[in-house]
């Protein structure tokens, strides 16, 4: 077997996009709201209160992206905000004001202005949580400080808990096939490219 050594550079420039339908009803949903929100330095109740009001599940989704929280640590958090009662749709419509006051005590309002610099929808975008996500629940790449974000995140009913050891091999696997399929595609190419690629042979 010939092995071809290539250089970061070299691997970043053959790497190409990979078209893949990743998107399902709760993305699109998501996506749409984010995008429907306008872009401003900082956000108010009335905003948090719409995409609550609009679809309660889907609203908390939104917050949770927004504070980056897994879902484990949203709800925890939540409830020990709310002090009392549930975290759920029957205690918001029971007590609204209450239930946004926590929300906003957990920073949401300013997750939503700064969010790690990044537009409200290409955050949107990078959601993929649903069935058949391989273990990714959203992936986003920070192209100002070249950081690729993976995420999975778990709900866990009473808060507490962590991914069983299979929910993390599939998140490695996740993690690991496409990385796999583009070091396919660049040894594939460089083997068309003869000795521009082939830098040493070990």
């Amino acid at each position: 077997m010939e092995f071809i050594a290539q250089s970061l550079e070299d691997v970043l420039a053959t790497l190409r996009p990979l078209v893949v339908e990743w998107q399902h009803d709760t993305a699109r949903r998501v996506i749409a709201e984010i995008e429907a929100l306008p872009v401003k330095s900082s956000y108010t109740v009335s905003d948090l209160k719409r995409f609550l009001d609009i679809n309660f599940d889907d609203g908390l989704l939104i917050c949770r992206l927004f504070l980056g929280l897994s879902k484990d640590q949203f709800t925890a958090a939540l409830r020990n905000a709310l002090k009392e009662g549930g975290s759920g749709a029957r205690a918001y419509r029971k007590a609204p004001d209450a239930f946004l006051e926590a929300l906003v005590g957990l920073g949401i309002l300013e997750a939503m202005g700064e969010q790690t610099g990044a537009p409200p929808a290409s955050a949107a975008r990078a959601v993929t949580d649903g069935a058949g996500d391989n273990g990714i629940d959203a992936i986003y790449f920070d192209e100002s400080n070249r950081r690729l974000y993976l995420v999975q995140s778990k709900w866990m009913k009473n808060g507490v808990g962590e991914p069983d050891n299979g929910e993390v091999k599939t998140f490695v696997g996740g993690i690991y096939d496409p990385l796999q399929s583009a070091i396919r595609a660049i040894h594939c190419e460089g083997a068309g490219n003869g000795d521009n690629h082939r830098k040493s042979t070990r």
